[in-house]
């Protein structure tokens, strides 16, 4: 299991960065709500590759949720037709001292920081 340290200002930038990503990189996505669900359906283009994603996301208030997608890739990406993904997340409480937000720390312990991947802005690095 990963932990994840996030206050207001890195969620903000996350949704942005996806949301700017989503633009640039998919033809299509379609979020439809129903209660604590939401349904997604997205097209985006990887290079050469087109990922064709299905899911669904289950809300359990404003302190998790279960995410399950599934992708095709056409062509396959390194022999990958398919991905199944489950992500499961939920609020433990406040990030611990010495984190920073955009922290990433995986099960071996080793912590990244998101702010320094992949277009993140911010001071957290």
């Amino acid at each position: 299991m990963s932990t994840m340290c996030i206050d207001k200002t890195f969620g903000k930038e996350m949704m942005q960065m996806g949301s700017g990503m989503q633009k640039e990189m998919c033809s299509k996505h379609d979020l439809k709500r129903e209660g604590n669900k939401v349904h997604m359906h997205s097209v985006c283009k990887f290079g050469e590759t087109l990922a064709t994603t299905q899911g669904t996301a289950v809300f359990s208030g404003d302190t998790g949720y279960r995410m399950d997608m599934h992708t095709l890739y056409n062509p396959p990406v390194m022999g990958m037709k398919e991905a199944k993904t489950t992500i499961e997340a939920k609020w433990l409480g406040p990030c611990k001292p010495g984190q920073k937000p955009g922290d990433v720390t995986m099960a071996n312990g080793m912590t990244i920081n998101m702010r320094g991947m992949g277009g993140m802005g911010g001071k957290g690095n």
